[in-house]
């Protein structure tokens, strides 16, 4: 085939998506405010908030059991960032990443900076 052939029938198959796989789906937006999501606020002594209300590990893990099931993501945030976070904290995290629970980062209680993101 001359190499005139072979450019004509390249740029033929690319315009026709021959060879192309279908394009990924778009991660939905970690701050939409429509996606079920679950807030998280750790305190500087290491305790936390789910969704407002004072939580407990165990708490965590039925409110990851639940976001499991509707594909949600978790809105995280914790007291003095600069500084290193309590190991309640650290718990958290970790039990969000064995659910692969995606989380969107906050840097306020009201999680007014995330949520702002979807507007």
């Amino acid at each position: 085939m001359r190499p005139t052939s072979l450019l004509a029938a390249v740029l033929y198959a690319s315009a026709c998506g021959l060879g192309a796989s279908e394009p990924a789906a778009p991660e939905p937006v970690l701050t939409d405010v429509a996606r079920p999501h679950l807030t998280v606020w750790v305190s500087r002594d290491g305790s936390f908030l789910l969704d407002g209300r004072p939580g407990t590990l165990g708490d965590l893990e039925v409110a990851l059991v639940r976001l499991d099931g509707v594909d949600g993501v978790v809105w995280y945030g914790r007291d003095d960032p600069e500084n290193e976070p309590a190991p309640e904290a650290m718990q958290v995290i970790r039990r969000v990443a064995d659910h692969s629970r995606p989380i969107a980062f906050s840097t306020r209680p009201d999680f007014a900076d995330v949520a702002a993101e979807a507007r």
